[in-house]
């Protein structure tokens, strides 16, 4: 049981760190395509 509810909290904890990073990488795109002033 407590395996099953182990890779249910792995699973979640890499779908979350995948969509930040996700983010973080289309804001940084962001930041990169403007120009610095």
């Amino acid at each position: 049981m407590s395996e099953a509810i182990t890779k249910l909290e792995l699973k979640c904890i890499t779908v979350h760190y995948l969509k930040n990073l996700s983010q973080l990488l289309s804001v940084k795109f962001v930041f990169v395509r403007v120009p610095e002033k």
